[in-house]
């Protein structure tokens, strides 16, 4: 856990965070990563200077409750000026239980992005020769491989519900990188391999063909919530010779988007983050 028992300058020391910034700003929002505040500060510019409103960025999911506790402990910030961000990943909209944490409505941010491939496809533009490419184009590609994602979905959702039974932090079940790895069977290896005994094999199976099933059902209509958006960007980049760097480059497609109307997606999480701050437009 943090110590914040010090003083305001210790506190914001501590946690990575500019005194003068967050001092002179009336909210915080804290997400996970750089990549989130640098995307987020380039979609949101006018509304965080308009409200004052700082991004504070955690180094981690598993840093976002320390980061909380410690801003909370400083007398500048009050309870409702504080918001956290959370990657949904493979949780459901009900599992996020804590009142000032607000759950993104697709997997990662990186999964915004899916609704602007002219965006996407005028970064790739500055790395690589694309003339040649078309949004429609780069929008096809997108949905053949994230169609080819689609059992690496059923393995981390599969793993989430065992995380659940069972204790990540001791038994963490790693994901194969080959895709044709990503089945039951392996998944069942891995436990054993592991010495878990709970959930047993047949319950892992029946685990997976419901994550399976649901997944199939859902697919068309959700791809671009229950995907993996970085490894998405990174199959498409990787595909024409060249690598996604989800800071560089994704600051690049979130500024190209900042040029012209939000997407719907983009749209509904600036008003959910103002709502969040009771802020109204």
């Amino acid at each position: 856990m943090l110590d914040v028992s010090g003083s305001l300058r210790d506190a914001l020391d501590i946690i990575g965070v500019g005194a003068f910034g967050l001092l002179q700003a009336r909210y915080a929002l804290i997400v996970e990563g750089a990549s989130d505040k640098l995307i987020l500060s380039r979609l949101l510019l006018i509304d965080l200077i308009r409200h004052d409103i700082a991004i504070v960025q955690a180094e981690g999911a598993k840093n976002l409750a320390n980061f909380e506790e410690a801003l909370r402990s400083l007398p500048e910030l009050d309870d409702e000026s504080i918001l956290v961000l959370a990657d949904r990943d493979e949780r459901d909209s009900n599992e996020n239980t804590r009142s000032r944490w607000l759950q993104l409505k697709r997997r990662e941010i990186e999964n915004y992005f899916l609704d602007s491939p002219e965006s996407i496809c005028f970064a790739m533009s500055k790395k690589i020769r694309v003339e040649h490419l078309t949004a429609v184009e780069i929008e096809s590609q997108l949905r053949v491989m994230a169609d080819q994602l689609q059992n690496e979905v059923v393995w981390l959702r599969t793993r989430h519900l065992i995380h659940k039974v069972i204790d990540r932090k001791s038994f963490n079940i790693s994901r194969p990188k080959d895709i044709g790895e990503m089945n039951v069977a392996n998944m069942v290896a891995i436990l054993h391999k592991l010495s878990v005994s709970i959930p047993d094999q047949e319950q892992v199976e029946a685990t997976w063909k419901q994550c399976q099933e649901d997944t199939v059902s859902r697919w068309d209509n959700e791809w671009k919530i229950l995907v993996p958006g970085e490894r998405l960007l990174t199959m498409l980049y990787k595909s024409h010779g060249t690598g996604y760097n989800k800071v560089k480059d994704g600051k690049l497609i979130a500024e190209r988007i900042a040029t012209s109307a939000l997407p719907i997606m983009f749209q509904d999480l600036r008003k959910d983050i103002l709502a969040g701050f009771n802020i109204s437009e």
